[in-house]
């Protein structure tokens, strides 16, 4: 009788063995399972933090290329009334052939080199 309760005693040790061992499973699969969904949201959020950031930068180079371009058209403009009051001879405003021949060279490589920045940095090679 000794053995036949130390048999059923025995049986009953490992079967709640195998239950707690199985509730640990589970609650080993649980955490898995949490840490996987934090680190989805972790990547979730990092990702719309880079939109955003991209987005700001869009924004930003947008603006700033609209800055650029309202400066080089009030540049343009004062050239041409320089370059037109040097051709007018009722106006007493003159500049040597050399210093008029400069500042439309200057300025027609700076506009060109300008624009040529403005359209690397808004379009850059990815």
């Amino acid at each position: 009788m000794g053995a036949k309760l130390n048999d059923v005693f025995d049986k009953e040790t490992i079967a709640r063995q195998e239950a707690v061992a199985e509730i640990e499973y589970k609650d080993i699969d649980r955490e898995i399972r949490v840490e996987d969904l934090k680190l989805k949201q972790v990547e979730t959020e990092l990702k719309r933090e880079q939109l955003e950031s991209n987005k700001q930068d869009r924004e930003a180079r947008k603006d700033y290329a609209i800055k650029l371009f309202v400066f080089l058209v009030i540049f343009i403009f004062f050239v041409v009334v320089i370059v037109f009051l040097c051709g007018v001879e009722n106006v007493r405003f003159s500049l040597n052939d050399p210093v008029l021949i400069a500042l439309l060279t200057t300025s027609s490589a700076n506009i060109v080199g300008v624009f040529i920045f403005v359209v690397k940095y808004l379009f850059p090679a990815k």
